[in-house]
């Protein structure tokens, strides 16, 4: 299994006024991966979500991996659902576990706003694209590259 992907209140989310919230994580791969481990990471973005009232879950996406320089599945399903407005804010534990590279990150991060895409992490809460820039250190050549877009 390299990634999973649930979709949750289907019927409860249109016309809800509610936030669309579809949770992303990483669980390393080195291991056999049990459902507990699935499980575990599940319910604490659950918990998150209650947290706030006007948040309901629309869907769960996880990727199993532990190697730096590869295709996440999950990721590539979490912007297909972007492109297609099937959520308004990516919640992870932390913004930074997109990728393990900084770079890879924000390119990820930027392709979501373009969808006008919000990223909220458990530990910092919501990212701009600036904050996301101030907290990977970018390349001095990516630093250019975000100044030249805004």
């Amino acid at each position: 299994m390299k990634y999973g992907y649930e979709k949750y209140n289907s019927e409860q989310i249109d016309g809800s006024g509610k936030k669309r919230i579809c949770g992303y994580f990483v669980v390393s791969d080195l291991h056999k991966i049990t459902s507990a481990d699935i499980k575990l990471q599940t319910d604490e973005l659950c918990e998150e979500i209650a947290a706030h009232n006007d948040w309901i879950l629309e869907s769960i996406v996880w990727d199993a991996n532990h190697k730096v320089d590869t295709n996440r599945e999950g990721l590539n399903i979490i912007l297909d659902k972007a492109k297609n407005n099937e959520f308004d804010i990516l919640l992870m534990h932390h913004v930074t576990l997109i990728s393990r590279q900084g770079g890879k990150t924000f390119d990820y991060a930027l392709q979501l706003s373009k969808y006008e895409k919000t990223i909220y992490g458990m530990i910092g809460g919501s990212y701009t694209l600036d904050d996301l820039a101030d907290t990977l250190h970018l390349s001095m050549a990516r630093r250019k590259q975000y100044e030249d877009l805004k």
